[in-house]
């Protein structure tokens, strides 16, 4: 029967298996063109380890299939030299089958002299299908592997009252995006680093100038608070690229020569082939959707809130929350809280509504009168020292029963964590039910924090401007942080919005975004904040604020703001003598300082900047004038403090302070009549009151030139003749362990701190910038 088969066409053993061995063949053809070409970074994970199963079993098909047939496509024949003389009559069948079994046999191995060769049989046969196997197993379980590759880094930064949403929603992105091994090990395919910058107004100066390694490393995801702040840095970036301007750190005041550190994957971490470190700058944003909404209120104690509204729940949204409370209580009854417009987003849209409102700028940013926006800052003296929303309301919560209570110009979200956030209670001392003591006044007219997610799309770096190229970013990383976007952006559309719901973990839970936006609304207006802040309307009362508007008027305000500051003319010393850079990190600490003073400075300081000594002997008590007293300078001086280095014996302290005050008093007599800011009412007079010089030392007070140096009375005198103020910053102890000494009390310090013009201030290296930023506050305010 089986040779009828073979004489009447093909066998259906033999057709079944070509028909195996060319569609597997197509099929594996197929499913490795696919994941050659790359699958769509779309795709689900599960479709693309199926995808890989499918090759995998298709090639396995194809290699049995296609022996299989080959084996069978063996000539039926007798052996050559065998006899082919049919079966003589009447042979018994098992015979018959018996010689066709040793025929196809021995068609498969080949003969030499009539003796069979097996080993070439062995070698056609055997090793080579199994070596193919083997080859292709490997292969093919590349992608199934035990051990783990290195994960992708992803660095974001964001600000104080953001970090710990941003945090939870990383750790749950990484969490998901993890894959089981065939061990059951667990992969991480990628790492999300999340830091915090606590300075608005530094974050952004660094987008747009050189990159300060000082706040963290550059990050791929820049989500500040508001889509406001990420459009100023977009359209100023963009403006100097239309202008062909370098991005340059000198135009504003701010940045750092001294590069970015960043992580594998990340462009900071590009170095400049001299081993020195890069000078990075950003080039171009692109601002994403909004991934959590937060209102912004008005946070006043209950019964406070009680007089405004009259206990009526409907009465909690206003147009002007601020107008209301001061007619409900008048101007003496309250006291009202507000961040550095610059800093927060809020402090700077709430500032932006109180001008509009009350006539100090256009709806558009047009400045339409100075001295109204003076008044409205003086009413806002408080709270400026807070660095988040959070420190804020705990001001407020401090203050609830006192004769004079505290208002907060704040957001929803702060107000929802101060009444159920632990960590709340725990970084506000006080009593424990003061959260619950707040609620929140809305208004129809403010916008809404929208957090938006912000890709740093644009980048250069090199050992200088003019070596600066563009860094390109890894394929790997731009897949991540599209599939990151993707991920946040789901959060605003799911329901029930579990992640805006009560955070609950068991314990020993794998991370999970459940619970991370506690305190904020989705696109919908939905969120647990609703049940946690009892005076919280179901809906956002201005879901429709127009960023672009609002971006025109927060630039106003930041404008009127410096120069509603005053100006300060300062002149930094900073000590580089051997005994800074004993352990602690006093030289460091003194290079932070300086540096956030220099950073914080506005278009109306005017900063210099001196090292001391000059000399290397330990006789030496001179100085070197490394920037003269000018505005617009603190990235020069950022630039320059980088390259200074605590390499010299003595510390001619008294020298410093004599010289630097009398050059000061040079100075200041030198220096032009400051014009009048822009819409003020002069009111005849010639010119604005110029700000005083003060003369800032940085340093540990340890160690004097040889022989003495200036006497203590020489000193004084030439202080009293100058007549300038001298702030010295203190920034260690002679034991060199902080804590132990106050660094006031120093050495020569405490004698020198005797003169009425000297003032000592303790720097803290836990808290790097405090007194810098308390000395330029003082300066401004004389």
């Amino acid at each position: 029967m089986e040779e009828e088969g073979r004489q009447g066409g093909e066998a259906p053993l033999t057709g079944l298996l070509r028909e195996l061995t060319w569609l597997s063949f197509g099929i594996a053809t197929l499913s490795s063109g696919v994941l050659g070409a790359g699958v769509p970074d779309s795709a689900p994970e599960w479709g693309v380890q199926a995808l890989w199963y499918v090759l995998a079993g298709s090639v396995f098909v194809w290699l049995v299939a296609g022996v299989w047939w080959w084996a069978l496509l063996a000539p039926p024949g007798p052996p050559p030299g065998a006899s082919s003389d049919p079966a003589p009559p009447g042979g018994a069948l098992p015979l018959g089958r018996a010689a066709r079994l040793r025929r196809r046999l021995a068609a498969l191995f080949p003969q030499r002299d009539g003796k069979p060769r097996v080993a070439l049989t062995l070698a056609r046969y055997v090793l080579a299908p199994a070596a193919v196997f083997v080859l292709l197993g490997a292969l093919l379980s590349s992608p199934f592997d035990d051990s783990c590759a290195p994960p992708t880094e992803i660095v974001v930064a964001t600000t104080p009252d953001s970090e710990p949403a941003v945090e939870a929603v990383a750790a749950a992105f990484a969490e998901e995006r993890a894959a089981d091994g065939g061990s059951g090990e667990r992969c991480r395919s990628v790492r999300v680093t999340v830091y915090a910058v606590d300075d608005g107004q530094r974050m952004r100066n660094a987008l747009l100038g050189t990159w300060d390694s000082r706040l963290g490393p550059l990050p791929h995801v820049w989500i500040p608070d508001s889509t406001v702040e990420a459009l100023m840095v977009r359209d100023a970036l963009a403006a100097r690229a239309a202008d062909g301007a370098p991005t340059a750190a000198d135009d504003l005041g701010g940045g750092s020569a001294a590069g970015a550190a960043g992580s594998a994957g990340s462009p900071a971490a590009t170095a400049p082939p001299d081993g020195g470190a890069p000078l990075t700058q950003v080039t171009a944003i692109d601002v994403g959707e909004a991934t959590r909404l937060t209102p912004l209120v008005l946070a006043v104690p209950r019964d406070l809130a009680a007089e405004v509204t009259g206990d009526d729940p409907d009465a909690v949204v206003l147009d002007d929350p601020y107008a209301a409370l001061r007619e409900a209580v008048g101007p003496a009854g309250v006291r009202v809280a507000r961040a550095d417009p610059g800093d927060p987003a809020a402090a700077m849209l709430h500032t932006a509504f109180l001008y509009a409102a009350n006539g100090a700028i256009a709806p558009g940013g047009d400045l339409l009168d100075a001295d109204r926006a003076a008044e409205i800052e003086h009413e806002l003296s408080l709270g400026l020292t807070a660095h988040s929303e959070r420190d804020l309301v705990c001001q407020v919560a401090q203050h609830a029963h006192d004769t004079v209570p505290v208002a907060a110009l704040t957001t929803e979200a702060a107000v929802y964590e101060a009444a159920e956030g632990p960590a709340w209670r725990a970084a506000c001392p006080g009593p424990t039910d003061s959260g619950a003591e707040l609620t929140a006044l809305y208004s129809s007219e403010l916008p809404v924090l929208d957090h938006p997610f912000v890709r740093v799309t644009g980048v250069r770096a090199g050992a200088d401007a003019d070596a600066a190229r563009p860094v390109v970013e890894a394929p790997e990383v731009a897949a991540e942080l599209r599939r990151f976007e993707r991920y946040l952006d789901g959060f605003m559309t799911e329901y029930p919005p579990a992640a805006f719901d009560r955070p609950y973990r068991e314990a020993g839970a794998s991370p999970s975004a459940a619970g991370a936006y506690a305190g904020y609304r989705n696109e919908a207006g939905a969120g647990r904040v609703t049940m946690g802040v009892g005076s919280a309307p179901a809906q956002l009362p201005n879901p429709e604020g127009d960023p672009e508007a609002w971006r025109d008027a927060a630039g106003a305000v930041l404008d009127l703001y410096d120069s509603s500051q005053g100006s300060a003319a300062l002149l930094l010393a900073v000590d580089r003598s051997s005994s800074m850079g004993t352990p602690n990190r006093k030289f460091a600490t003194a290079l932070e300082e300086a540096a956030v003073l220099a950073q914080s400075a506005g278009p109306r300081d005017a900063l210099g900047l001196w090292a001391f000594p000059q000399g290397r002997g330990p006789s030496a008590a001179d100085t070197t004038a490394l920037v003269d007293p000018q505005v617009r300078t603190g990235g020069l001086i950022v630039r320059e403090l980088a390259a200074l280095a605590p390499d010299r014996e003595a510390t001619p302290l008294r020298e410093v302070v004599a010289e630097g005050a009398e050059a000061l008093a040079a100075w200041a007599d030198a220096r032009p009549e400051e014009d009048p800011p822009e819409g003020a009412d002069a009111g005849g007079e010639q010119g604005a009151a110029a700000a005083e010089p003060v003369l800032v030392v940085f340093t540990d007070g340890v160690g004097e030139p040889a022989g003495g140096g200036l006497s203590a009375d020489a000193t004084a005198d030439r202080l009293d003749a100058a007549g300038v103020r001298v702030r010295l910053v203190a920034v260690g102890d002679e034991t060199r362990r902080w804590g132990r000494v106050d660094p006031c009390d120093v050495a020569g310090l405490p004698e020198l701190a005797e003169h009425p013009l000297v003032d000592c201030v303790p720097a803290d290296a836990d808290s790097p910038g405090e007194a810098a930023l308390r000395v330029l506050g003082e300066a401004r305010a004389q």
